[in-house]
């Protein structure tokens, strides 16, 4: 059986096709969703998905999100003196969606659809390869995210013929794609994105200003305290999703510091990430050649398009074509549920077509500095070019080939990705012929062959779907993960109920703590049978004294969109009845 998985920034989840449609498998609380967080105790346990979150106030120094922005790069977590890469934090996320899944379906999972940022380079796309074999699980391939969307979508309007934009803007990366949809054939034209760009911008933006609006420095914050404003910033987003706007009271080492924020605000601070979505919106619009009219729709999908402010902007950017799919948070991981129905040759989905492209150029340098490209951007896969090339010096015995992705002109400030060494017959300047062939097939497999008259050893060169990793390594970093400690509490929800009220401790007065550190400490007594408190009456009051505290923390303001909503439909029920 083989599973879809979006691994996301933000949320992670996971999917299988039977019974002739896609499912959405649950983890142990029941969500589809799990929080890709990942949190360290010093004994070696690690937590994964809902309770690591409560743990990014209490345990800030060992506790990590957002690693999925550090794919493919050098970046290194420490957690009492055990350092973990972007892919083996990834990988323990993988692991926990693999264990969900076989308990979902009672069957080993093996095999896996993963999907990717459509902008990942190939670095990034590497390493969440790496992450998946570190997991255990043997990645059959990886989609692009709006293309998985545009997948799930267009399998529920089949009968559609249309040409949409994909704006998937999630908690870390935005990817827009334009689709070109009609029978059953999905075609993707055009990729533009950032891979730096999210909802956790977002939550910053409103951290830092909260600090602005109160006199702090965020500099001079403890690493428990940016935590704690960084929480306030995403519960702050989310609440103005519904809400026009928010007031709330922040506690920092015992003292309040009052917060207030509405709508507009947020569009005041945020300022330069809607900059940062017009210029990927203005790149892909120019390079597909199209207008405002050309486009029949623009579907938002990813937890960031929930927001309003979001949803207006594009909105009046492209004329009312905007709509947000209410199944946004799931759409990706649908998608890549289909692929893996595809790959079984499911009978509902066996003929489906997706094409997909190459979302940069791919090129080498020359000897003026500049980049030549070979496959260019936007180029639909499978494809194979040839480029020529001559010596450039006199009488050298070596070339040395770089192969470059990118869309800058000057070579070296694109990406390298690998660097060939072809040795050559010592000939006058150019008189060595280089026959450069580049190919690219829907599985990100990019290889890169050079022969010609010359050349003494030709060369061939994979990349992008090689692991780069030995056997040794990956029995060595499967045997690491192994060696960890999961949390193995025999009740998932009690070892959430406890992180939930330690992070609240951390927020709260003093009068809330104490109700708090009571209600949890005989919580624990019973857990560990030193008290002899009724289980249940222990758990119950530490639930009634969360919720108590949560709802005396903070208070919205006398604005309240579903009593507004109501009272427009009353309004306009009574003038039909008048009009009647």
């Amino acid at each position: 059986m083989i599973v879809g998985i979006d691994l996301g920034t933000t949320n992670s989840s996971v999917s299988v096709y039977m019974d002739g449609a896609v499912r959405l498998i649950p983890n142990a609380f029941g969500d589809v969703l799990t929080p890709s967080i990942v949190s360290f105790d010093k004994d070696g346990t690690y937590y994964v998905g809902a309770v690591a979150k409560e743990r990014l106030v209490t345990n800030p120094e060992s506790t990590y999100k957002e690693f999925k922005r550090d794919m493919g790069t050098d970046k290194q977590y420490e957690a009492f003196g055990k350092k973990h890469t972007p892919e083996e934090l990834s990988a323990l996320v993988l692991k926990q969606l693999k264990e969900d899944a076989e308990r979902f379906t009672n069957e080993e999972i093996k095999d896996a659809v993963i999907s990717v940022p459509a902008y990942f380079s190939d670095k990034q796309r590497a390493a969440t390869r790496n992450a998946g074999i570190i997991a255990g699980l043997n990645v059959i391939c990886l989609i692009n995210e709006p293309s998985a969307a545009a997948l799930t979508y267009h399998v529920a309007n089949i009968e559609e013929d249309e040409k949409y934009l994909v704006f998937d803007f999630g908690g870390g990366t935005l990817d827009v794609t334009l689709v070109d949809a009609f029978d059953n054939i999905i075609e993707i034209q055009s990729i533009s994105g950032d891979n730096y760009l999210g909802g956790a911008d977002f939550n910053r933006v409103i951290a830092l200003d909260i600090c602005l609006k109160n006199d702090l420095k965020w500099a001079n914050l403890s690493s428990a305290e940016r935590a704690i404003l960084l929480n306030h910033g995403e519960d702050i987003k989310k609440i103005l999703t519904d809400n026009a706007e928010c007031q709330r009271t922040i506690i920092l080492n015992g003292k309040e510091y009052p917060y207030s924020l509405n709508r507009q605000g947020l569009l005041d601070i945020s300022s330069e990430i809607f900059n940062k979505i017009t210029i990927v919106l203005k790149r892909i619009m120019n390079d597909a050649g199209l207008q405002v009219n050309d486009l029949d729709g623009i579907i938002m999908i990813g937890g960031s398009s929930k927001m309003p402010i979001v949803q207006l902007f594009i909105q009046t950017l492209f004329q009312g074509r905007a709509k947000y799919e209410k199944n946004g948070d799931t759409i990706v991981c649908e998608g890549a549920g289909i692929v893996a129905g595809i790959k079984e040759r499911k009978d509902e989905v066996r003929d489906i077509v997706l094409t997909d492209i190459c979302p940069f150029s791919l090129g080498t340098a020359v000897s003026d500095g500049s980049f030549s490209v070979i496959i260019p951007q936007n180029q639909v896969l499978p494809c194979s070019m040839v480029e020529f090339y001559t010596n450039a010096y006199d009488f050298i015995d070596q070339i040395k080939f770089k192969v470059y992705q990118g869309e800058n002109i000057v070579a070296e400030k694109n990406q390298l990705l690998s660097e060939i060494i072809v040795p050559i017959e010592k000939r006058p300047r150019g008189q060595v012929v280089l026959r450069v062939r580049y190919s690219y097939d829907i599985n990100g497999i990019f290889d890169v062959e050079i022969s010609g008259d010359g050349v003494l050893v030709n060369q061939y060169t994979q990349l992008g779907n090689s692991s780069g990793l030995s056997e040794d390594e990956i029995a060595k970093k499967r045997g690491n993960l192994q060696a960890m400690k999961k949390n193995m509490a025999n009740d998932n929800y009690s070892q959430l109920l406890i992180e939930k009220a330690c992070r609240l401790a951390e927020e709260c007065n003093i009068k809330q703590r104490e109700q708090i550190e009571l209600a949890l400490r005989q919580y624990i007594q019973t857990i560990h049978g030193t008290e002899s408190y009724d289980p249940r009456e222990a758990r119950t009051k530490l639930e009634e004294v969360i919720h108590q505290v949560e709802d005396s923390m903070f208070s919205f303001s006398d604005f309240d969109a579903d009593l507004w909503r109501t009272y427009i439909d009353k309004e306009v029920e009574k003038k039909d009845t008048e009009e009647q």
